[in-house]
């Protein structure tokens, strides 16, 4: 992932450093009193659970003999924001600032202003310690709050930018799934968290309006969008057959000034991720066709071709019910303004156990549908019954092993915990 970042980067700084439209540099933030804006923080929310659950994590992590953070201390803290979240929809700045004076509450500071910022963002307390899978550090406190604040604005400036047009939009990856957990910022060993989205079109001829429309949200390259539009002509006139998505990297906020951000953090940029499907695209990738997930209603695999516009090493890592993995190479060709990638939408191995392929986990296990001009949201819910449907089959034919939904998808390790909990207790009674 790092690689295709850099060469990404490397291609958009090397066509322009200039972009349209920029906002105003961010003014340093003044020394405010805590005390000040505490009322204000505690009428808008009720920050009691995230307050505690911050002063616990922050206490284990001032222990010099503590090695790793329990995951579900951090897992309580997700949750609690997840819970107030809703109160600052569309207001994502608000909830970062007032996080900021909570925080610097617990920690017994009488004032906050930039300084503060950035030392609650890189908080060296939690430096040593990782995501225990791999040696990418956790994000702070501070920083999933941040980053994830900027996705969710971010997301609904794509929306509102849409608006009108024929299609639903859904927010995906570790934005829905990892929420104030294991969203984070770009650090110089390791890149930041993208915005995952799948939209939803009625057909590709409106691609090119929808790459026009998007040079007007704010932070986004215009390089980068200039590169989705270009590709739009060959997408639709060559590779359109229905069973062909069509996935673009925007860069966001690499020029641009974030005003969520102080001038000290100087590398804001992250990649908005978009997954463009027809209607025809999606009802091949849940198998609307067939009523079962079987062999003999839909065959043992389903392969579908992705319009790529950057190239990627990793393999297509599918995973059963009960979380045995089956990496499979990713068959990559050159395009037009592109390469065509093609990957399993689902996968039937020789124990008859069920893997859903990259697209599937996408839309699996919570998707977060933000409009829906399209009404996909039905065809969603049809799919997870399907889904259910065939977790129970194969609980029935091995009763012994512990087969949940959750542990199908290759990212499940970076679920915030209640998310996991939700997932497999909707999957426990479904």
């Amino acid at each position: 992932m790092m690689t295709e970042w850099k060469a990404l980067m490397t291609i958009l700084n090397d066509m322009s450093a200039a972009v349209e439209g920029a906002s105003p540099a961010p003014r340093p933030m003044r020394r405010k009193h805590v005390s000040d804006r505490l009322t204000e923080v505690r009428s808008t929310a009720d920050w009691d659970r995230p307050e505690a659950a911050y002063g616990q994590i922050v206490h284990i992590a001032e222990d010099p003999e503590t090695c790793h953070l329990p995951v579900d201390v951090g897992g309580r803290l997700a949750e609690a924001l997840s819970e107030i979240s809703p109160n600052y929809r569309g207001r994502e700045a608000l909830m970062v600032e007032h996080a900021q004076v909570l925080f610097a509450q617990v920690d017994g500071h009488e004032t906050f202003d930039d300084t503060l910022f950035e030392s609650l963002y890189v908080d060296e307390r939690f430096s040593r310690f990782h995501d225990g899978r791999s040696a990418r550090r956790l994000p702070t406190p501070f920083e999933t709050v941040v980053e994830t604040c900027r996705r969710l604005r971010d997301a609904r400036a794509v929306r509102d930018a849409l608006s009108g047009l024929p299609m639903s939009g859904i927010l995906a990856g570790s934005a829905s799934y990892g929420q104030f957990y294991n969203v984070r910022g770009w650090h110089s060993t390791q890149d930041a968290s993208d915005l995952d989205m799948v939209v939803v079109v009625d057909n590709a001829d409106v691609l090119a309006e929808v790459a026009d429309r998007l040079r007007g949200v704010a932070g986004i390259d215009r390089n980068s969008v200039d590169n989705l539009r270009q590709r739009t002509n060959p997408f639709c006139r060559l590779y359109d057959d229905d069973q062909t998505a069509f996935s673009h990297k925007l860069v966001m906020w690499n020029h641009t000034p974030d005003l969520m951000m102080p001038l000290t953090r100087r590398q804001t940029s992250y990649l908005l991720s978009v997954h463009f499907l027809t209607r025809p695209v999606l009802d091949f990738v849940l198998v609307s066709a067939s009523a079962k997930l079987t062999r003999d209603a839909t065959g043992a695999k389903r392969t579908v071709r992705d319009y790529r516009d950057t190239t990627t090493g990793r393999k297509d890592h599918q995973r059963t019910f009960a979380g045995r993995g089956h990496p499979m190479g990713l068959e990559t060709e050159d395009a037009a303004a592109g390469h065509l990638r093609h990957s399993r939408i689902y996968f039937i191995d020789d124990r008859d156990a069920y893997c859903p392929g990259l697209l599937q986990n996408i839309l699996l296990p919570r998707p977060e549908i933000l409009w829906d001009d399209l009404q996909v949201r039905d065809e969603l819910a049809k799919f997870r019954s399907k889904v259910m449907s065939r977790l129970r089959y194969e609980r029935h034919q091995r009763p012994h092993e512990l087969l949940q939904l959750s542990l199908s998808h290759p990212r499940r390790d970076y679920f915030a915990p209640h998310i996991v909990r939700e997932i497999d207790t909707d999957s426990s009674s479904g």
